[in-house]
């Protein structure tokens, strides 16, 4: 009996001696790397599949991609609609047109290059025959209207009305690729927006953007490969 548990108390003594080996090698931070990398990779492509396959395009507009934050998008918008309105103020033509939702009368604002609004309130008491084989709107009439759902419906029917225009803002911006200098802008813009020294009737939490490459730009995207038969079309309508 005492061989018995000699033998034993060896073995497992063996046992410690292999574990911590095991764990002083290294070995054990490798593995455990790998499966958090695993792990995370598993998440991002669930994340990622989730938001390219199964979100239509109107639903990704706010965050299309899942790596960027949102706040990023949304002071990018707003600093490309400071600029439009500030080449209006300087009497300079201007290149996009741009829609935003307006709580207090609950109707969609347009604005057009010129500078011109028009507000459009949107009925869905009845289902309209435009958008009757429309899946995205099938919510919208088939629930109780509530003001959530009404904001929605409003934006998707201004969607749908300025889905092929190559000059609407939000069309233009959910393809373009997030750079440095929007980090740099959007940074600049939460620090005097959250710090509360923004004026907003002087705009000083925009930083402007030089005419030169405001109009380098307004050249690519009439220079677009999509439409390249209109070429002198597109410059001599920006130009």
């Amino acid at each position: 009996m005492n061989r018995y548990l000699n033998v034993r108390s060896k073995i497992f003594l063996l046992y410690l001696r292999s574990l911590r080996s095991y764990f002083e090698s290294g070995h054990v931070h490798k593995t455990t790397f790998k499966y958090f990398a695993l792990f995370g990779w598993s998440l991002y492509a669930y994340k990622w599949i989730q938001q390219n396959w199964m979100k239509h395009e109107f639903d990704i507009r706010r965050q299309p991609n899942i790596l960027i934050p949102k706040f990023i998008y949304k002071a990018r918008r707003e600093h490309y609609i400071y600029w439009e309105q500030s080449r209006l103020a300087r009497g300079l033509s201007t290149t996009f047109t741009y829609y935003d939702w307006d709580p207090s009368s609950e109707m969609v604002c347009y604005t057009s290059k010129d500078g011109t609004q028009r507000f459009e309130k949107s009925i869905f008491n009845r289902e309209r025959i435009d958008i009757i084989d429309n899946p995205l709107f099938e919510e919208i009439f088939r629930s109780e209207m509530t003001p959530k759902l009404r904001k929605r419906g409003s934006l998707l029917m201004a969607y749908e009305t300025n889905r092929d225009n190559r000059y609407d803002l939000d069309n233009y911006l959910h393809y373009k690729p997030i750079n440095p200098f929007d980090f740099i802008r959007a940074g600049y813009y939460y620090i005097y927006i959250k710090l509360g020294l923004a004026n907003k009737y002087r705009y000083d939490q925009f930083l402007s953007k030089p005419d030169w490459i405001y109009n380098f730009e307004k050249i690519k995207l009439a220079l677009n490969p999509n439409d390249r038969y209109n070429y002198f079309n597109n410059l001599k309508q920006l130009l």
